[in-house]
């Protein structure tokens, strides 16, 4: 699942993810609309790993990368906890939950300069 506020953002990732790995994923602009969308297949599925991985932009205006990574830890809680009362321990220990990490395109002058 990749969620930027930025399309141009979200289109090299997806390629470079697509060519360099051949995973197919998810985008989303929206990052309420991610969330909403985390929770739907969350709830349909019999795992946590709907998703294998959350790339997450850090600065968004309608909500930021923490506040999304937050918001899908206490979703992935919640199910697990549900989880835990329905089925043995032994089988909640192959279930893993879904990292979420944050990335950012901002770059500043000076890491050019260091790195070149």
């Amino acid at each position: 699942m990749l969620i930027d506020d930025n399309e141009s953002n979200l289109f090299p990732l997806e390629m470079m993810l697509s060519a360099l790995y051949s995973i197919k994923s998810t985008s989303f602009l929206f990052p309420m609309e991610a969330v909403e969308a985390f929770k739907r297949r969350l709830q349909k599925k019999c795992c946590s790993r709907v998703y294998k991985l959350v790339l997450t932009d850090i600065s968004m205006p309608e909500m930021d990368g923490y506040q999304v990574g937050r918001m899908i830890k206490a979703y992935q809680d919640f199910w697990f906890e549900g989880f835990k009362k329905t089925f043995t321990l032994r089988s909640t220990k192959t279930k893993k939950k879904c990292p979420v990490v944050a990335v950012t395109a901002y770059t500043h002058s000076s890491v050019f300069q260091i790195a070149s």
